[in-house]
């Protein structure tokens, strides 16, 4: 199931080709998600759901707000749990706009903030442990959701990378 979840495969189709299976044009197509620098449609994943960086990075906000929601508040600095909140929603939120984007550059971009957004949590977490708001069990815990959050997130952009650097070679006919 992993497989099938990140791949990231991504068919250059022209606008004005044909949906075989609807009889549609491509522009119509929800399978379709958008347009290349040079006007070339391309497929993607139908849904940013389907994502396993951001199922992953779901899991990880999940376990921070329930780590925020257990931990003693008037212990915790407010603006420290607001910014750690705040952080791990922006990486999916940012993984689900890339997505959403009309092109695989934005994608990439929107990718990379969702990168930074991992080290920036990772960062807050280092401090709630050494204010000793966070036990070193849970810190672990976290922080290992988190990179591995950053690694799929990582891999995602490089596979992006490598199959827009091979469909330009093909193009090249190379």
């Amino acid at each position: 199931m992993e497989s099938e979840i990140g791949r990231t495969d991504h068919v250059s189709l022209d606008a004005t080709d044909a949906d075989e299976t609807s009889g549609t044009d491509a522009a119509s197509s929800d399978i379709y998600h958008g347009f290349t620098e040079d006007g070339v449609r391309y497929r993607a994943f139908g849904r940013f759901e389907d994502l396993l960086a951001w199922q992953r990075a779901r899991e990880l906000t999940s376990a921070i707000y329930q780590f925020s929601r257990e931990v003693d508040l008037r212990r915790l600095d407010w603006s420290l749990n607001d910014q750690i909140r705040r952080s791990t929603a922006s990486v999916m939120s940012n993984i689900a706009e890339g997505h959403e984007r009309s092109s695989q550059k934005e994608f990439l971009h929107f990718l990379a903030i969702a990168k930074g957004s991992c080290g920036e949590l990772r960062t807050q977490l280092y401090i709630a442990l050494d204010g000793e708001f966070l036990e070193p069990r849970a810190f672990e815990r976290l922080r290992s959701q988190a990179e591995e959050v950053s690694r799929l997130i990582a891999g995602l952009r490089s596979s992006i990378i490598q199959r827009a650097r091979k469909s330009e070679l093909a193009k090249r006919g190379n």
